[in-house]
């Protein structure tokens, strides 16, 4: 990405319009990152277009969401699955362990696996290819820390969203204000601030306490908020591993997803949901989900 940008551009282009632009979806580590990235965030975006795709925030929790599209299923808590194999009459056999250690195992006739690269190749190993091993291997992920903050009072009647520049040396990328409002994230009368840290920021904050974490994040965002630490009613860090798609990404996606075509042809009912598939946020899980789902049904049909 920063030699794309550097060629069509210029470099005052890539440190104050499209790092600070992508960094909150794909981080500002852009020497390693895929062009393709960006070609296919602007897309998404409607970037150039005569009427741009505006971003939102959501008006209920997303949780909700989830509570009401899990209604209709039975759904496990508290169980970590430790491998899954397949069965010498057809279908898969699942092995877990719930909190108190104790084991049990169930057979199903197809799995979807929907968990992080490196922990999808542990439970799924005794299934993959070598071609499959060596995509897995090859998946990057970086750190992503978030500071959530509940302050009193309303910063505006509108979201926000405040990006900083890549030179500008503060260790918080980006910021979100979001307005309480009535059976909103945030109660009326306060707001919810979540921070994101830069790469190199929460790649340090990995060796960090929580409040070490915190007090530093919070002196960044005063530079923008002055007067935020008296007002903060609580807060939350959140660490997260997300994929980083680095240059050559797209490329071995694309062989593994024709691996993928092979081995459905041949009866194995084994598929893969999450972004690091897709693309970075909710939105691109959201689409490789929806594409395991068309899958699984067009199999079973």
């Amino acid at each position: 990405m920063r030699d794309h940008v550097e060629l069509y551009f210029g470099r005052a282009a890539l440190d104050v319009w499209l790092t600070p632009e992508l960094q909150t979806s794909y981080g500002d580590s852009v020497e390693d990152l895929s062009r393709v990235a960006l070609l296919q965030f602007a897309k998404a975006r409607g970037l150039g277009a005569a009427r741009p795709g505006m971003a939102g925030l959501p008006r209920r929790p997303l949780a909700d969401l989830a509570q009401a599209a899990a209604e209709g299923l039975r759904v496990f808590r508290g169980l970590r699955v430790e491998r899954i194999d397949e069965e010498p009459s057809g279908g898969f056999r699942v092995e877990a362990i719930d909190d108190a250690g104790h084991r049990s195992d169930a057979c199903f006739e197809a799995v979807v696996v929907t968990t992080p690269a490196r922990e999808a190749l542990r439970i799924a190993s005794s299934l993959l290819t070598l071609a499959e091993r060596d995509a897995f291997a090859g998946f990057r992920e970086r750190p992503a820390v978030c500071l959530s903050l509940a302050v009193d009072g309303v910063e505006s009647g509108i979201p926000q969203e405040i990006r900083f520049a890549r030179g500008d040396g503060s260790l918080v990328g980006a910021f979100v204000v979001e307005p309480g409002q009535l059976l909103g994230r945030a109660p009326e009368g306060h707001c919810q601030i979540v921070a994101l840290l830069r790469d190199a920021a929460s790649e340090r904050a990995s060796r960090e306490a929580d409040d070490v974490v915190t007090k530093r994040a919070l002196r960044a965002l005063a530079r923008a908020r002055p007067d935020l630490e008296e007002r903060v009613l609580g807060t939350r860090l959140a660490r997260s591993i997300v994929p980083f798609f680095e240059v050559g990404s797209y490329r071995r996606l694309e062989r593994f997803f024709r691996v993928q075509q092979d081995r459905r042809s041949l009866g194995r009912r084994l598929y893969w949901a999450g972004d690091q598939y897709a693309g970075a946020g909710f939105e691109a899980a959201i689409l490789s989900g929806d594409r395991a789902a068309a899958e699984v049904a067009a199999d079973l049909a």
